[in-house]
Parts: C-alpha cells; sequence; structure tokens
C-alpha cells in the first residue's frame, strides 16, 4: 500500500479526518480542507496531513519549532502517547485531545521567529507516513503506544508558555563572563514571584546546566522568604534583553518589579517666607516693602536678615551650651529676575549702615585732619631730634646726655609712624576682591559685610579679576566661621585677623547661580554650602500699577533704621545662651537632622549644604534674640519660643536650597539631572540600558563630570530617585537600566 494511502488509512482508524498536502509542501490541496472528506485513493501521489479540532475527536498538536523548544519539552510537556517527528528534528510534535483550545496558539521571539505553538480547530499538522519538505520522512517516536491524551486546554498553554519560555531564554542566554549574573537574576525573578526551590532549580536547570543551580534556586529563595531585595528582572534584562525579559514574564504569568513614580529634580519650593517669626519692627517693615515694591516677602524678609547680621555681627555670638559658641553673620542670596527691584530692596535694608558709614567717614576726616597736624610737628621736631643726635657722633657730649637726645628721637619716630594716616572706618563693601576684603577686614578689627545687588563676588573668587587664576577662598571660607586669617605675600605687610567675621548678602540673578555649577572649587571646598537661599516667586506680570501707588510708611522705616542702628552700636562681645529646655530641644531638632542626613533622607543629594543647617539655625535663633531684645540688651537668655522660630526660618531655607540647587544643577541631584539628560539622548539605552563605561565616554570633557567618582554619585542618586536601576554585572562592568516611564519628550 502506498505510505501516504497507509498513512491516511492510519488516521481514519484513529477516529480522525486526514487532508490532502501538495508534494514539497506543507499547504492542503483543499481550500476548506476542514470541510473536507477525500477518499483513500484521492491521497495517491501526495503527502497526508490531518485536520485538528472536533472532526478528529478535538486533536491538537503541541509543534515545537527550533531545537531549545524540544529540549524543553521533555520537562515542560505534558505527558502523551503519540510523538512524531523527523531525522533532524525528533519529537517535535506532541499531540493531545482537547476540547477547550478553540484556536491557534503561536509564541515567537521579538523577530518573528517562531518557538512553539499549539496547533487547534481550524489548522492541520503532518502526519507519519508523509515526506516533510525538507526530504525526511515524518515517522512514530518510538516507545509510545501511539495513542493521544486528554489534557485541559489551560495544562495545554501552560505547558507552551513553559517550553517557549525556557527556549527563548536558552537562545539569548549571556557567553561566558555573566552566566552566573544571569541564573541569579532569573532565580530571583521567580523566587519573588512565590516558586519553591525546587520549581525554580527545574526551570534553571532547563535554561541551563549548571552546578550551582540549586545554590542559586536556595539562596534567592530564602532572600524573597526574608524580604530582602533579590537580583530579579532588571538585571535580566540587562544580560538577555528587555524584549526576552517582557515575553517570559507574560508567558509566565510573573509579575515583575514595577517602577515607583520617579520624584521631580527640582526639589524644594518657593515656600512663602514665614514673617510672623519676625519681631514687630522688622517684620512691618518687610510688609511696608514688599507692598511698596509689589515683591514676594521673601524678598525684603532675606535682604532684612543680612542686614540684621550686619549689625549684630562681630558683637554677638549664640551657645546652646558651654561647647558650642557660635557666631552670627550669615551668607545669604536673594535670586531673582531682572525687573524685581533688586537693588531698590537692597539699598532700603542697607541704608543704616550707609548713614552710619558716612557718620563715620566725616568723624574720621576730622580726626585725621588733627593728626595731620600733630604729624607734621612731630616730624619737624623728629628731624630736628635726628640731627641733634647726628652731631653729638665725635662731639665731648656725655653719654647721659647723648642717650636722653636718642631717647627723644625715637619717641618720636614712634609717635610719627602712630600718626601715620589711618583707613576710613568701613561697615560693609559691594565690591572687593578676595585680598582686598582681608586688607578691609584687617583694617576694620576683622569685621566686614559684603552687600550687593550684583554676583561679582562669585567672580573675585573665582580669580576673574587676574585672568585664569585659582579661586581664592581661604577669607570667604573663614570669613564664614570666624576664624583667624593669616596672610603673608611677598612685597606686602603681613596681614593678621584674630577672628574674620563676614557678612554677605547678594541679590543675584538666577544666571549668577546657574552659571557657577562647572567651577569645582566652589562646591568641593563647599562655600555654596554656606549660603542661606531665597528664591522668591517672581511677581513680574502680576504687578499692578496705579498714579497714587502705596508710599513707604516713614515711621516704619525710621524705627527700622533706629533699631539696627542700636544693635550695630551695642559693642560686645556678648554671648547669649540657651534656657536648658531650649538647649533640650535644640539637641532633639539635631537629631532629626542627623536622620535627615541619610542616603534616604531628604536631605541627601545637597551636597554639603544640610551639614551646615544645624549651625545656620543656631545663627538665626541668636539673630532672633538680639532683635527681640534690641531694647534690653543681652539681659535675657535665648528662649524655647526664639528657637522654635529660627527652626520655623531654617525649614524655609531648606525648602529654598532644594529648589536652588536642583535649578542650578548643584549637588547629587544637579548632578544626576545633568546624567539623566545624558541618558534621555538614546533610545537604545532607554530600551536596552547602558554600561556605566559607555556613560562615562559619552559625558567625557564635560566639566562637571571631570573626576569619575562623580558619576556614581549621580547614578546612586537617580536610583533612589527611580530614574534608573544600578545593576552590577560582573567584576568589571556594571549596567544602568532606565525607567522608561520617567523618559519625557
Amino acid at each position: 500500500m502506498p505510505r501516504t494511502i497507509a498513512a491516511a488509512t492510519d488516521q481514519k482508524e484513529r477516529g480522525h479526518v486526514p487532508i490532502r498536502i501538495r508534494k514539497g509542501e506543507k499547504k492542503p490541496v483543499d481550500k476548506a480542507f476542514a470541510e473536507s472528506s477525500p477518499s483513500l485513493e484521492s491521497f495517491r501521489g501526495l503527502e497526508c496531513g490531518v485536520a485538528l479540532g472536533p472532526r478528529s475527536k478535538y486533536l491538537i498538536d503541541l509543534d515545537l519549532d527550533v531545537p531549545e523548544a524540544v529540549d524543553a519539552a521533555r520537562i515542560y510537556a505534558l505527558p502523551t502517547g503519540t510523538k512524531w517527528g523527523r531525522e533532524s528534528n525528533r519529537c517535535s510534535h506532541y499531540l493531545y485531545y482537547c476540547k477547550g483550545l478553540k484556536k491557534k496558539i503561536v509564541c515567537t521571539t521579538e523577530d518573528g521567529v517562531v518557538l512553539a505553538e499549539l496547533r487547534a480547530e481550524g489548522d492541520q499538522t503532518m502526519v507519519p507516513g508523509s515526506m516533510h519538505p525538507s526530504g525526511e520522512l515524518v515517522e512514530y517516536e518510538t516507545g509510545y503506544d501511539k495513542s493521544a491524551y486528554t489534557v485541559e486546554a489551560d495544562a495545554a498553554i501552560e505547558s507552551l508558555y513553559y517550553i517557549s519560555a525556557v527556549a527563548y531564554l536558552r537562545r539569548r542566554w549571556p557567553k561566558a563572563g555573566n552566566r552566573h549574573h544571569a541564573l541569579l537574576a532569573l532565580a530571583g525573578l521567580l523566587a519573588r514571584n512565590d516558586w519553591n526551590e525546587d520549581e525554580i532549580e527545574t526551570f534553571c536547570g532547563a535554561v541551563m546546566e549548571r552546578s550551582d543551580v540549586k545554590g542559586a534556586a536556595a539562596s534567592s529563595v530564602k532572600r524573597a522568604l526574608q524580604g530582602l531585595r533579590v537580583t530579579s528582572e532588571g538585571t535580566l534584562a540587562q544580560l538577555v534583553g528587555q524584549a526576552v525579559v517582557d515575553k517570559v514574564v507574560v508567558w509566565l504569568d510573573l509579575k515583575v518589579e514595577e517602577w515607583e513614580p520617579a520624584e521631580p529634580f527640582s526639589e524644594g519650593s518657593q515656600a512663602p517666607f514665614p514673617v510672623s517669626v519676625l519681631p514687630p519692627w522688622l517684620r512691618s517693615w518687610v510688609s511696608d516693602l514688599a507692598n511698596h515694591y509689589q515683591a514676594d516677602l521673601g524678598m525684603p524678609a532675606g535682604m532684612g536678615l543680612a542686614a540684621l547680621a550686619t549689625a549684630a555681627s562681630g558683637n554677638w555670638r549664640a551657645s546652646p551650651n558651654a561647647s558650642w559658641v557660635e557666631p552670627v553673620n550669615l551668607y545669604l542670596a536673594v535670586i531673582a529676575q531682572p525687573g524685581e527691584n533688586k537693588s531698590q530692596l537692597l539699598t532700603a535694608a542697607i541704608e543704616p549702615f550707609v548713614q552710619r558709614e558716612g557718620e563715620l567717614t566725616a568723624q574720621h576726616r576730622v580726626r585725621e585732619a588733627e593728626r595731620a597736624a600733630e604729624r607734621k610737628s612731630t616730624e619737624k621736631a623728629l628731624a630736628k631730634a635726628v640731627k641733634d643726635a647726628a652731631g653729638d657722633e665725635g662731639s665731648e657730649v656725655g653719654d647721659e646726655a647723648a642717650a636722653d637726645r636718642a631717647a627723644r628721637r625715637n619717641a618720636l619716630a614712634a609717635k610719627a609712624l602712630e600718626l601715620e594716616p589711618r583707613p576710613s572706618p568701613r561697615l560693609f563693601t559691594d565690591d572687593a576682591t578676595p585680598e582686598a576684603l582681608v586688607r578691609l577686614m584687617a583694617d576694620n578689627a576683622g569685621k566686614m559685610a559684603v552687600l550687593s545687588a550684583e554676583g561679582r563676588l562669585f567672580d573675585h573668587a573665582l580669580g576673574a579679576y587676574s585672568g585664569k587664576g585659582p579661586a581664592n577662598l581661604n577669607i570667604l571660607l573663614k570669613g564664614h566661621a570666624g576664624e583667624a586669617v593669616n596672610v603673608d605675600r611677598i612685597g606686602r605687610e603681613p596681614e593678621r585677623i584674630e577672628s574674620a567675621i563676614l557678612t554677605i548678602g547678594l541679590a543675584v540673578q538666577p544666571a549668577v547661580i546657574c552659571g557657577i555649577t562647572d567651577r569645582k572649587n566652589f562646591s568641593g571646598q563647599g562655600f555654596l554650602a554656606r549660603f542661606l537661599y531665597v528664591w522668591p516667586i517672581s511677581q513680574v506680570g502680576e504687578r499692578t500699577w496705579a498714579a497714587t501707588s502705596p508710599q513707604l510708611d516713614a515711621a516704619i522705616q525710621d524705627r527700622y533704621r533706629v533699631n539696627m542702628l542700636k544693635i550695630l552700636d551695642n559693642k560686645g562681645p556678648h554671648v547669649v545662651r540657651f534656657t536648658a529646655k531650649a538647649n533640650v530641644e535644640f539637641c532633639a531638632y539635631m537629631n532629626k537632622v542627623e536622620e535627615r542626613l541619610k542616603p534616604d533622607g531628604d536631605l541627601a543629594g545637597m551636597h554639603y549644604w544640610p551639614t551646615k543647617l544645624r549651625g545656620a539655625v543656631l545663627r538665626l535663633t541668636g539673630l532672633l534674640h538680639v532683635a527681640r531684645t534690641v531694647d534690653d540688651g543681652d539681659a535675657d537668655l535665648i528662649s524655647v519660643a526664639t528657637l522654635r522660630d529660627a527652626i520655623k526660618l531654617g525649614e524655609y531655607f531648606v525648602e529654598h536650597a532644594k529648589f536652588t540647587f536642583g535649578r542650578a544643577g548643584l549637588g547629587d541631584t544637579g548632578l544626576a539631572e545633568s546624567l539623566w539628560g545624558v541618558i534621555c539622548k538614546k533610545e537604545a539605552w532607554i530600551r536596552e540600558g547602558v554600561t556605566v563605561r559607555d556613560l562615562c565616554q559619552a559625558i567625557r570633557g564635560q566639566k562637571r563630570f571631570s573626576k569619575k567618582d562623580k558619576v556614581m554619585p549621580a547614578l546612586l542618586r537617580l536610583e533612589r530617585m527611580n530614574y534608573v536601576r544600578v545593576i552590577p554585572c560582573g567584576a568589571k562592568t556594571t549596567r544602568v537600566r532606565v525607567n522608561p516611564d520617567a523618559v519625557t519628550g
């Protein structure tokens, strides 16, 4: 009997409907093969297939199209007595009876390669006794009873998916070097989905044959049960491809590690200034200026605090306990766009000092005129004394008389030196190089303020005044802490300051702050960390103008001037101390700040700024106390109420510092945002991830990443903010997986 007729007869005897297949093809002769009933004789010269579905007792076919699927089926295919294949692809078909499967299910790779499929109603398959288009005979596998077993649809589909998942993973499994990391990642993914150790070992063993499969399974299950983080689909995607993981997750019905929403880079907020913490005279002054200039309260408040620090610093210190005494000078920057009346507000804030400096200058001129006249007569007397002393040489003048004349000459010389012109006393400057600042402070008992509506201080600190010279931050760093300054330079007199107290109050444009992002000397030495920032909400475009605008209240402005001068004239040193209760509360606050400095705390990633917060709050406490007791001097101890108001101020500055650092790209958060921008430029990195090495290559030449050790802190910050996952993949390779939901534009 011809083989194809024999094949058709075999199928009929099994209760199946045989169909005719064109020779050298897999296509049926009859388009409506599902309804056809060809005679056995009509199979002569053709090949034979079988119609799947209801007409053949609900026969279905598990068709394994790649060798990896054939191997996986040995573990995950449902038992059956009917298997067939051909010489080059043995056991590639498993036949079952299944009423619940109504249509074909195909599992493919991302590029369309079929891994395995379940053929069902409306489809057909070539049967044993037929010649495959490859020229190989389709044959039953030996050792089976040739009877198809009945299975449930869900079980059949699950079997297909497990086989396809194993096959796909095996086809994309990494080569030597990363195979173990991939194994741990796969085991971790399964463990997180509550697979037990035996199930994980079986599946991973189907994907790869390694002696440590059992160990990986046991370790991942143990960590998952303990609630610990396990290497999972993120690492696996880096090693075998995201497309592979996406399909495997679906086929195995796995729950993946979902990305938390990415945190915004512009942390903090332009919080409203808590004007209620200020004493009445200063509060009314702030409100009066804000109303007159239609400005955010933060602008005059920030400048008012800088003025208060100018008046009090050098005279006052705050002390929570015997071991800690803090000066009350501040470094404060108000950041506002052009047209926000920065200059006018600053002029109003420093008006008392302008007045007092003018008075001091006038007094100094009178004194200098008197000293000049005295110096002239002294120099005349000194010249005569020198001449007389010279005439004594070789004369018969006695030793005692000569000694008297020499002593008079030396006394006159000392007096003439004492009467040398002295610099005019200064309270503040708006523009000085660091070197000039040292001289100013040395001439004014170590105290000085820089109060300006420009940002030239930053340029000076960078050495811009001397071309490309290195940044000179010594006086700016030491002047914040009240440290001693000793300057020795060739060709100049040495300058000694026992305790340098510098106050800085700047009103600058955003470009000034944002333009120094790449200046490593600034951030590296903590200069910017010493500043309190005020970035008020712009009122430009919201202001209204009328023929009669609100005028400044003369009484309020006069009281501000009088009180600032009282504080300025109350010469110290004064040390104001905390009450015992205030000290306890301050310690509790410091402990809370310490918690917030942890990697997952809200103060992490702001470079050195948060480490200065406790000292800043202590300074603000001292300033509020001085302002509240302006009529009583330093009679009272610092109260709990004053401390609590200072803490409110501190939290205001925290929000504005976060906002400033985010906008200016400073600290770990700023670096992280810059790095995120680089990552998002390449679609391949978003889709498949990137190695840290490739990322470093991409940012080569960027000043802010001039050192490689800046990259990892920025990446870890991105990870904490849910933008990426940083995944070690071997001893020398670290990959970065990108949160696709965080990518915009």
